[in-house]
Order: structure tokens, then sequence, then C-alpha cells
């Protein structure tokens, strides 16, 4: 999410305080802020350690998504059962395997996809999806800009799709709000600004 809002950071936020320097460090690891002298982190999902400050910027959901070439070769799959026989993808997570569907009317059903593919990151799972190697689910964070020009198709868009939950929610850490440096505080501000209308995902 941080590489994907890199190039919006270095014009707004910079051209807003251009006395100010950043570090941008990318990764999947879930770092200790206070051993790695880091100063605001953004994270996904459930937290671990509540001994910082978690301010909640969003949620996302997630999209079953596929490449048009796939769909092409192989057809569109019209009924979540129908993914126990396609050629789908996910993270080697626990209960990723199995993907659960909510109607508008509430009702879930869960799948256990086939999954020929396993992988550890998300953004190598969009890349084998935009390479017609079969149906993923990813958060729509990640794939807003592919489904919005054609690169992936979104599929099931009358279900609410998930894991382990429906949303990811996405928090902004830091270590204290007593002693909060300034740069820190007016990152946060800025940061809690951008999300305040809509996630910058949607824009």
């Amino acid at each position: 999410w941080v590489w994907r809002w890199k190039n919006h950071i270095d014009t707004a936020f910079m051209q807003r305080y251009p006395e100010m320097d950043i570090e941008l460090l990318l990764t999947d690891a879930c770092l200790d802020l206070v051993a790695e002298r880091i100063d605001v982190a953004i994270r996904l999902g459930a937290l671990r350690d509540t001994s910082q400050i978690a301010a909640r910027l969003s949620s996302a959901p997630f999209r079953v998504c596929a490449s048009p070439g796939y769909l092409a070769r192989h057809g569109v799959p019209v009924r979540p059962a129908e993914l126990a026989q396609r050629d789908c993808m996910h993270l080697n997570l626990t209960d990723f395997s199995h993907w659960r569907f909510r109607d508008r009317r509430g009702r879930i059903e869960r799948v256990k996809v086939h999954s020929r593919v396993v992988i550890s990151n998300t953004h190598a799972l969009k890349q084998c999806a935009m390479s017609d190697m079969g149906i993923a689910l990813l958060p729509e964070w990640m794939v807003g800009r592919e489904l919005a020009n054609g690169e992936l198709v979104a599929l099931f868009n009358t279900y609410t799709v998930g894991v382990t939950e429906f949303e990811i929610p996405v928090w902004m850490l830091y270590i204290s709000r007593r002693h909060l440096p300034l740069k820190v505080r007016v990152f946060v501000e800025y940061m809690q600004e951008q999300f305040q209308k809509k996630p910058p995902w949607h824009r």
C-alpha cells in the first residue's frame, strides 16, 4: 500500500513540508517500532502488539479477480461453489484456502478453493493473476487501478468476500501520544486528513 502511495507522498506531503525528509521502509515483516527506530507504521489486519498507539484509518474489502485472458479461455464462474474446480491462487496463510461469500441477504457460503499456486506475497499474487494463471482473492487497495483499467476483472460483485474477515482494517501505529515529535504529529495528521473523506485507492 505504501508503495502505491509513494508518489503521492513525495508530492503532496513534501510540498507542504519542504524541510522534512522521508525514509520509506517497504516490508511485509511486522517490525519492532522501537528497536528499528520507526516513527510511524502502516499495517493491515489484526494487531498483535497493543502497547502502541493505533489509529484506524480505514478498511479495505477483498475482491475476487482474474485476468480477461484467463476468463476468455476458461469462462466466467457464476456461482462461488464453481471455484472448487477452478485454478485459484491464494496466500500461504492460515484459512486462506477457504473463501467466504456473503450474499445480499446475509447468507454466508464457505468454499474450499482449488489452489495450484500458493504464494507468500500479495504483490506476486497479483502479478500471477495478471499473467492469466488463475483466480485470486486480493485486497481492493491493491487491485483498484487494474480493475478500473481492465487489466483485471472483478468476479462475484453481488457478494461480500473474505477469509476470516470480510474487510481488512488499515492501521497507523506510533509509539507515544504524550511525547510525540513534531515530525510525527504532522505526518499523523496528514494521513488522517487523507483518509477522512475516502481511502486513496478509491480516487
